[in-house]
């Protein structure tokens, strides 16, 4: 096994975990932002606003915290788009579990959240570290403030 290899199969858990955390604490900070937002907005705009701060978090926390690589502008550039093929991967699981399967409505969105997760790892892992790895060696190294 090469080295690089064995560091990939040693990094994978520690990221895993971190990326489950750094979601587990989007939520919170979504859902407070919400809450708050509720005070002075109608929940529609208290959601939107909410949703987009929630990427934009997230972006922080996955580029600083859980791949540990800089937040450059060519990793933010895409990044919405994960979202948009997780709401499609999401959404067509759903439709099969649901219209195919014939599993409650309830049940399957929890199953789709759970089904989420490791290909929300699979695609921000992709686009924030493998994708841009070679550009990243040739630009500057701006680093997270830890």
């Amino acid at each position: 096994m090469s080295n690089e290899k064995m560091r990939l199969n040693t990094k994978l858990p520690a990221e895993f975990v971190r990326y489950v955390l750094a979601g587990v604490a989007n939520t919170g900070l979504s859902y407070g932002l919400f809450l708050l937002l509720l005070a002075w907005l109608t929940y529609h705009v208290a959601y939107a606003i909410a949703y987009i701060a929630g990427i934009g978090f997230q972006f922080l926390l996955h580029t600083c915290f859980v791949y540990r690589v800089s937040p450059t502008v060519a990793r933010l550039r895409g990044y919405p788009v994960i979202h948009v093929l997780l709401y499609g991967f999401g959404a067509t699981l759903l439709h099969v579990l649901v219209n195919m399967l014939y599993v409650n409505p309830r049940w399957a969105a929890l199953i789709v959240i759970f089904a989420s997760i490791p290909v929300g790892f699979l695609l921000t892992r992709t686009w924030l570290v493998t994708r841009h790895r070679i550009s990243s060696q040739r630009g500057s190294k701006t680093q997270c403030k830890t």
